[in-house]
């Protein structure tokens, strides 16, 4: 109790405080997923004594399971999180979804709910590790990887606790402002299933099938969490131009949700401000390990 206490003081004081009683030691994985190989990278706090409770951490759209590199440090999004979670205690599994990174398998063919599946099944793998116990389990996912999160927490019990960073709520509107109305349309009005690209507002381009638009609008983030009570913790930026608006995109979470759960507000951007430093991630990851400390 006073540590968690001490923790969310030292937020509001603007502090970050990580307890360090842990090194972390990370090793890569691979998990066998219909054929092909998913990869990840676990990461142990070395010296705890007993089974680990353990994060599943998902990417967003077009990432990969470092997420982007952190202006100012020699660290990435996720690898800054792993590691601060390893050494608090908290072990973790971050993935390449299929298509992604360095797993097996084509982008253009990912969908939601492949997605969802390689979550499921990142959860059985860390639940089969003797290192971990299985029944303190959690998920956590950043943008994309925040619907993610929430449908895997809906649909697999084996999930204590969930946490959502910039979360996609709607994606129909979301996916249509990215990727532009008209490639939505010709994609869902295509009578055939190639690739049909898109250009990012970055500059970036990519490549998606007639599968990936079509669940845009039949997967639902939101009416999944409704069948999810465990623990839920959304974290939002007002500066979010990626998921918007806010803060009212993340409280819809809240609105369908039972049970107990938070709302961070943060002033920050979609990408909790890492191209400026690690100051608004590692409030982010401050507010997780409190809220960790009572669910996980």
């Amino acid at each position: 109790m006073k540590r968690v206490l001490l923790g969310s003081l030292l937020v509001l004081l603007g502090t970050m405080f990580f307890c360090s009683s842990f090194i972390a030691v990370e090793s890569p994985v691979m998990i066998a997923r219909e054929g092909l190989v998913m990869r990840g990278i676990l990461t142990m706090p070395e010296g705890l004594e007993g089974r680990a409770p353990a994060m599943v951490i998902f990417h967003g759209f077009t990432g990969q399971k470092n997420e982007m590199d952190i202006v100012g440090v020699d660290e990435a999004l996720f690898e800054r999180t792993a590691r601060i979670f390893a050494e608090n205690g908290i072990a973790s599994l971050r993935i390449d979804f299929i298509g992604s990174g360095e797993s097996e398998g084509k982008w253009e063919d990912t969908t939601f709910s492949g997605q969802i599946n390689d979550a499921i099944a990142a959860i059985d793998y860390l639940s089969s590790l003797s290192k971990i116990n299985p029944s303190r389990i959690g998920v956590i996912g950043l943008s994309q990887g925040g619907l993610v999160a929430a449908c895997a927490a809906a649909r697999d019990m084996r999930v204590k606790t969930a946490i959502l960073w910039s979360p996609v709520a709607v994606p129909g509107f979301t996916y249509t402002v990215l990727l532009g109305k008209d490639t939505v349309l010709k994609a869902l009005n295509a009578d055939f299933d190639e690739p049909v690209e898109a250009t990012l507002p970055w500059g970036a381009t990519t490549s998606l099938k007639k599968p990936f638009f079509r669940e845009l609008f039949r997967v639902d983030p939101i009416a999944e969490i409704a069948g999810y009570h465990g623990p839920l913790m959304v974290v939002v930026g007002m500066k979010d131009d990626v998921v918007f608006p806010q803060p009212r995109s993340g409280a819809m979470f809240m609105d369908y949700h039972s049970g107990l759960e938070k709302l961070v507000v943060l002033n920050t951007d979609h990408m909790l401000g890492i191209f400026g430093g690690p100051g608004d991630l590692d409030e982010a990851i401050s507010e997780a390990l409190n809220w960790l400390n009572w669910t996980l």
